[in-house]
């Protein structure tokens, strides 16, 4: 079965190499045998050391030329170009190592040259070796082109021969007498600082071999610098040090025929199809843990194999199901469509589709399938597949179509118009009632009419500029007042909703909004207007009429107080004089209730000029008028430092204060009184609280202190809580009174934007 092996891979590891041995005794064996190979080798040497050298160089090339010969035959199916290069390269050593090998002191291939000649070669092949060996882990990741490799070499070593033995510049080596030279000893140095840094490449890059082959490979660099060093020591070419070197030779060759040789022809997957391998199992963890069904079928329609998606989806286990007909676990009734798609996908097609079927529950379940031959040596062995539930998706999608019919409809029948534009201004939708409210068809529209057809000419300049905000970026959304124009030309106030439509990427791609017939309220706000006036100029005519005569009352009663100043009946004079306070105490309560019904009048009118008002300033004036009441009662004053900036006609940020501090001195009754005023501000919103500390609202006023003529204990016209209250909902607030340790009064204020919004205009 496919991606089951892991049986194998344990039985494998009881194995010895040969299959039959325990690791140990084969361990024993190797080491037997190494030693009685070495001990062979030492007395060769002692017999005819030009014997032994030459064995051991022809030892190293044969491994050398054997690693060309794997890497070459193994180059089509190796997954990168690491093998194929170190056996380019070791061929090219090899053939250095060759005719070190045959120029060595003693052999008489080569007339008229002396040890020199030889440590050339050696040297020349040590610095081709490792040099080759620092770059080869590049290939680890990447294919190599073996003709440019060649190419690379031969041109290399044919430099190598010429600099020897055609224009003899190479660096002198060994001098006969001396020994070894400078340079030969500086160079062994250098290649085996070469050789370390090829180490430290390959153990960066040691994920992509196995760790066997790791180590040996490891093992082998650092034997071969071992080797270099002993070969700074020896001055005679027959000596120990020399002797001790090749040994070393030996070694490190024999672990790279270790790693490469045998590795490669007894376990390939170790070194040629390492990244193949890692593949395997990358695809098989993707498999496992992805979020579709994944199935394979045989030949003779019996499962191969199923990932655990597929067994959620169907109930059922891998055992339970490899080896039986895939016929066992279809729904009743989709045998016959089921056949006839793997039939197809085994002569070689591949089909896509889709299919729903009731659950045991009774739910109806959407899936996609995917069947698709697999192919080998030309044939189809296999077929596997995808099968992905889409249940939650086509639920979603209904929803979806669900939700836009509500849209739809419900975007029909508003009384407003419904509208979007596209990205150049052309309405792509306009509901029923704005078609009927501007005299157009659907067909008129859909040839993509420009939304200025719709508004005044008077107002296009402001409304492109609006639109022209809202597509860039600059804002987010605008609620104006335009004039709109009907298809017959006649015009009507509205107001326009709109915001951007954004694309995926978030970038606006169009415009959506609302337009709502505004001439009823703009009839009403004209009435309203109308009737506000004609009351003010009512309580005016009132005032006035109602000044004359308190103001004849208040001269009669100081002109009978200038004449009572000679009686002489002390008793008369008395009762005239409290008669007369009387009369003067009435005139003033008069007059005062004569400007709190002016004040009140004009309280729910728009205001006459907007500025931004530091209501600091205005309380700061106030408290300085109030300054005999506060004296007289000794009352203590907090504010915050900082009372905001608002919008607002100066007037009537000074009435609001003035009436809650005015009524927070009348009615505080405390031994201690106090008065604090608080400030915050919530984003467009301004908040203030007026507390006093004495007895607070009587029980059951709360709710109708605010209404005209309601007076407390502490008399008063009743009228300026009522002044009040009529400012903050001018301002758009809203004001409620509590007790909290005395009288609250916590209200709100907005900036005034219906003047904005006429400012605005008037700039657009």
């Amino acid at each position: 079965m496919p991606w089951r092996g892991e049986a194998v891979v344990e039985w494998r590891a009881e194995m010895g190499p040969g299959g039959g041995a325990r690791p140990g005794a084969a361990s024993a064996l190797y080491a037997l045998a190494a030693c009685l190979a070495f001990g062979f080798l030492y007395l060769l040497s002692r017999y005819s050391y030009l014997l032994f050298h030459g064995i051991a160089e022809v030892f190293s090339v044969l491994i050398a030329w054997s690693i060309f010969i794997i890497a070459w035959n193994t180059r089509r199916t190796a997954v990168n170009g690491y093998l194929l290069f170190l056996g380019i390269a070791y061929l090219f050593v090899g053939g250095i190592d060759i005719v070190h090998t045959l120029a060595y002191k003693g052999m008489g291939v080569f007339q008229g040259y002396q040890t020199n000649l030889p440590t050339q070669l050696w040297i020349s092949a040590r610095y081709l070796e490792s040099l080759s060996l620092l770059v080869s882990p590049f290939f680890l990741r990447r294919r190599l082109k073996p003709a440019y490799a060649f190419a690379a070499y031969a041109a290399i070593s044919a430099f190598i021969y010429l600099t020897i033995f055609v224009w003899d510049v190479f660096p002198t080596c060994f001098v006969e007498g001396a020994g070894l030279t400078t340079f030969k000893k500086a160079s062994e140095y250098a290649i085996c600082g070469i050789l370390l840094g090829a180490l430290a490449y390959l153990y960066r890059e040691r994920e992509r071999l196995e760790r066997r082959v790791l180590l040996m490979f490891s093992a082998s660099i650092l034997i071969t610098a071992a080797s270099e060093l002993s070969f700074t020591l020896y001055v005679d070419p027959y000596g120990l040090f020399n002797q001790l070197g090749h040994f070393l030779k030996i070694v490190s060759f024999y672990l790279i025929y270790r790693a490469v040789v045998v590795t490669s022809l007894t376990e390939p997957y170790n070194l040629l199809y390492r990244e193949l391998k890692q593949s395997e199992e990358r695809f098989r963890g993707i498999v496992e843990s992805a979020p579709f069904g994944y199935y394979r079928l045989g030949r003779d329609g019996l499962w191969e194999y199923v990932n655990p998606v597929w067994e959620r989806m169907h109930g059922l286990r891998l055992e339970e199901v490899v080896g039986k007909p895939f016929e066992m676990t279809l729904p009743p009734g989709e045998t016959e469509a089921a056949r006839r798609n793997v039939q197809l996908a085994l002569s070689g097609e591949t089909v896509t589709g889709e299919f729903s079927h009731l659950t045991g529950g009774g739910e109806m379940e959407y899936h996609i399938l995917n069947i698709r031959p697999v192919w080998r040596g030309g044939e189809v062995v296999a077929v596997e597949g995808f099968i992905n539930d889409i249940t939650e998706l086509v639920n979603a999608e209904r929803a979806l179509r669900e939700s836009e019919e509500r849209y739809r409809v419900l975007a029909e029948n508003l009384p407003q118009v419904v509208f979007e534009l596209d990205a150049e201004g052309k309405v792509i939708y306009m509901n029923r009632t704005g078609l009927e409210m501007f005299g157009f068809t659907e067909e008129e529209i859909s040839v993509g009419m420009n939304a200025l057809r719709f508004i005044d000419p008077s107002d296009h300049a402001r409304i492109t500029r609006a639109i022209g905000k809202i597509m860039s970026g600059a804002s987010e959304g605008d609620t104006k007042e335009y004039l709109a124009r009907k298809k017959d030309g006649s015009t009507f106030p509205c107001v326009v909703y709109s915001a951007a439509i954004m694309d995926e990427g978030g970038r606006p791609v169009g415009l959506r909004g609302i337009l709502a017939d505004i001439s009823e309220r703009k009839r009403m706000e004209e009435e309203i207007i109308r009737a506000n006036r004609e009351l003010e100029l009512y309580a005016e005519v009132v005032s006035h009429d109602l000044r004359g005569p308190v103001s004849v009352i208040r001269s009669a009663a100081e002109s009978m107080e200038s004449l009572m100043e000679g009686c002489g009946d002390p008793k008369t004079a008395e009762t005239a004089k409290r008669t007369l306070e009387i009369m003067r105490n009435s005139s003033e309560a008069a007059q005062e209730l004569i400007e709190d019904l002016l004040a009140l009048a004009k309280a729910g009118q728009m205001p006459e000029r907007i500025i931004p008002v530091r209501v600091g300033e205005v309380v700061e004036r106030v408290l300085r008028e109030r300054v005999p009441g506060l004296e007289s009662k000794g009352m203590r004053v907090e504010r915050d430092e900082d009372l905001g900036t608002v919008m607002a006609d100066p007037t009537h940020i000074y009435q609001i204060f003035s009436n809650l501090i005015a009524n927070a001195i009348a009615y505080n009754d405390s031994p201690r009184p106090e008065l604090s005023i608080a400030y915050r501000e919530e984003g467009s919103l301004h908040r203030y609280l007026v507390k006093d500390n004495g007895s607070g609202i009587l029980q059951g006023e709360a709710e109708d202190i605010f209404l005209p003529l309601h007076r407390g204990k502490g008399g008063g016209t009743g009228l300026g809580l009522s002044i009040v209250h009529r400012l903050v909902t001018l301002y758009g607030g809203t004001i409620r009174a509590y007790n909290d340790g005395g009288a609250c009064f916590e209200f709100t204020l907005r900036d005034y934007e219906a003047g904005l919004r006429r400012g605005e205009a008037e700039g657009d």
